[in-house]
């Protein structure tokens, strides 16, 4: 807690509280890509417990359609993702 005082000499609390923000689900995709690589869409569902397979849907079908992740079938009936590393740099 910060104590200010104004010109009168009286003293007020600022109790502004901080708040460190949750990366994105988006953020924690990319994340899981660049740390483990290429995955199935089920590899990091599991690597990521903590989201739920609609959250997770969206979130890959939003960095598919900017252009952030590449899906692919490789015939066997589930898709692999992975990080186009020329189209996101990490901030």
């Amino acid at each position: 807690m910060t104590t200010l005082t104004n010109e009168a000499g009286i003293q007020k609390h600022d109790r502004r509280v901080m708040v460190q923000e949750k990366p994105s689900i988006d953020e924690w995709v990319i994340g899981v890509l660049h740390q483990h690589g290429t995955q199935t869409l089920d590899q990091i569902g599991k690597l990521l417990p903590e989201v739920n397979w609609a959250q997770l849907f969206l979130a890959i079908d939003r960095l598919s359609r900017s252009g952030k992740i590449s899906l692919w079938s490789p015939g066997f009936g589930d898709y692999l993702i992975t990080v186009n590393q020329e189209r996101y740099t990490a901030a």
